[in-house]
């Protein structure tokens, strides 16, 4: 994200003291807009029993707060659902946003915080309470709700929607409208969620792909050249003390007839690399300036000696 010249990086929460002080500050901040509390049957991971639960009128959601760490449970389990619940009957969870006290990839939740120490809920964005092959849902471009990637130490970054600010007056009605993205749901007039998985086996298919073999000698030549630093915003990832972390970015992409050359690639980070990709920024026709998709300059482009541009091959 980008605020004028400044370009936001995001980091995953990964120390259990910070992950436990921002999971009770979401909450407190949730509970402002309670209107009902009381205990609801919700389907835990050892069975169907009665949680405690809240409601909010406003936002039109409930949801329940499990973090209690004398529960053997090595996870905040974050259970969400659309309406009131059936406060006799079972009630049905849309969301679970989880994530584990000592983080690990296996959740499908993560707290994460901006460069200005802006916390977020953050979501994968897939259905079910644990890292799940379900289908990715679809945001559109632009959208309040972004896709990032994120920080947690490893060599790939993660991609996650930011939900919401946690401090958020709004919190309760973004995570509202993050839930109405997921498919297949449907409201009872009672509030209570319903969802069908329909036919729960895949169909299988064969398909025949073609796939462009770069020249692997020329990326590694390229990224040492530029010291594995990003031509946008000169940002560095520190993946050891000796190794470093790049992408290359093909200007004319191969699969539209652009070359594997020099002239055709870019040093970038991640955060850059997709932007170029969903075609969000792009390069001027004088080579040297950064612009969005409207023709705004916001940048000039980092341009190492000897290495020549040609935005047309």
């Amino acid at each position: 994200m980008e605020s004028g010249n400044f370009v936001l990086n995001y980091h995953v929460l990964i120390e259990q003291g910070m992950i436990a002080s921002n999971h009770k500050i979401m909450y407190d901040n949730l509970n402002k807009v309670a209107t009902k509390r009381a205990k609801a049957k919700l389907g835990s991971p050892v069975g169907s029993f009665p949680y405690k639960c809240r409601y909010s009128e406003e936002a039109g959601i409930w949801w329940h707060r499990s973090s209690n760490p004398k529960s053997g449970y090595d996870r905040y389990w974050n259970p969400f659902g659309i309406g009131e619940p059936d406060w006799k009957k079972n009630t049905n969870m849309l969301l679970q946003i989880n994530y584990k006290r000592k983080y690990d990839r296996m959740t499908n939740g993560a707290l994460v915080q901006d460069d200005a120490g802006v916390v977020y809920v953050a979501h994968n964005g897939r259905s079910g309470g644990s890292r799940m092959k379900n289908p990715r849902i679809k945001i559109p471009k632009n959208h309040r709700i972004r896709l990032v990637l994120a920080d947690d130490g490893r060599k790939d970054y993660r991609k996650l929607f930011l939900i919401s600010d946690i401090k958020s007056p709004r919190l309760a009605k973004n995570i509202r409208e993050y839930m109405g993205f997921f498919t297949d749901v449907k409201e009872k007039p009672s509030g209570t969620v319903v969802i069908s998985d329909g036919n729960p086996l895949p169909k299988k298919a064969t398909e025949a792909v073609t796939r462009f073999i770069r020249d692997s000698s020329k990326v590694r030549q390229l990224k040492k050249k530029y010291n594995d630093k990003c031509q946008i915003c000169g940002g560095i990832i520190q993946v050891s003390k000796e190794t470093r972390y790049s992408e290359v970015h093909h200007i004319h992409p191969l699969k539209d007839g652009g070359t594997d050359s020099f002239a055709n690639m870019l040093v970038l980070c991640p955060t850059h690399h997709v932007k170029f990709d969903y075609n969000i920024i792009g390069i001027s026709r004088d080579k040297k300036t950064v612009i969005t998709r409207t023709g705004k300059p916001i940048g000039k482009l980092r341009i190492s000696k000897g290495h020549k541009l040609d935005v047309k091959t």
